[in-house]
C-alpha cells in the first residue's frame, strides 16, 4: 500500500487466493481493522465494496518443458495485461523421486530485459485425478508492476524437493532450470539453456 499525499488517497494491490479466474466479474466485501502502509499503520472503521471485471486479453499457450533431478517443469500458458502476467505451469515428479523426498514445490521468478526482477507468487495449486504422483500439480502465478517498457520477460523455475530425517531433521534440496524466455511484442518463446542461477531479492529491492 501507498500513500499519496497530493490525492488523499491510498493505493495499493491485494491478493485473494483460489478465485475462479473464468468468473467475468468478482464481488468486494473488505472490512479491514488497519490498513499498512510505508508511513505506517492507519486504524479506523474501514469497509469497501464494489465489483471488479475480468479483464479481456487472451492467454497464449507455451507448451514449453524443462526437466532435471527427477522434477520436470510444463509451461502452459501465459496472459499479460496492462497490470499483471499470469503464467500457468505444472510440476511432474518422477515417483522414485518420492521414495526420498516427501515434498516438491516448483516456483518461478521473473526478469525483465530491463534488468528488472520480480517476484511471481503462485495463487494456488491442484493436483488431477490420474496423476502419476500427488505432487503432479498444477499450479498458477501471478506477478505485478511489470515495467511498461519491457520487451521480453523470461521466467525462471526452481524447485525445493523435501524429506524427514526425522521429526527434528528436515533436508531440503534447491533445484535449478533453464529459463524460458517469452518476447513480449509477438508472443514468441524459447527455452534459455543454461541461464544465470537467479535468486529473489530481498523485499526492498523488488519493484
Amino acid at each position: 500500500m501507498e500513500w499519496d499525499a497530493a490525492e488523499g488517497g491510498i493505493a495499493g494491490i491485494v491478493s485473494m487466493p483460489h478465485l475462479n479466474e473464468k468468473a467475468a466479474q468478482v464481488n468486494v466485501l473488505w472490512e479491514p481493522g488497519s490498513i499498512v502502509t510505508e508511513q505506517g499503520e492507519i486504524i479506523g472503521d474501514w469497509k469497501f465494496e464494489f465489483a471488479v471485471s475480468q479483464l479481456t486479453k487472451e492467454p497464449f499457450a507455451l507448451d514449453k518443458k524443462v526437466a532435471e533431478s527427477g522434477v520436470t517443469v510444463y509451461f502452459t500458458e501465459v496472459t499479460v495485461t496492462d497490470i499483471a502476467v499470469n503464467i500457468a505451469y505444472q510440476q511432474m515428479v518422477e515417483p522414485s523421486l518420492l521414495e526420498n523426498s516427501g515434498a516438491v514445490e516448483a516456483e518461478v521468478i521473473a526478469k525483465d530485459n530491463l534488468g528488472t526482477v520480480y517476484e511471481v507468487p503462485y495463487n494456488g495449486g491442484s493436483t488431477e485425478a490420474g496423476a502419476r504422483t500427488w505432487e503432479d500439480i498444477k499450479w498458477t502465478a501471478t506477478m505485478r508492476s511489470l515495467n511498461p517498457q519491457a520487451t521480453s520477460l523470461t521466467f525462471y523455475p526452481f524447485a525445493h524437493t523435501s524429506w524427514m530425517i526425522n521429526q527434528k531433521d528436515v533436508r531440503s534440496k534447491r533445484i535449478e532450470f533453464d529459463a524460458l524466455e517469452i518476447n513480449l511484442i509477438d508472443a514468441t518463446h524459447k527455452i534459455v539453456k543454461d541461464p544465470v542461477v537467479l535468486t529473489l531479492p530481498k523485499p526492498d529491492e523488488l519493484e
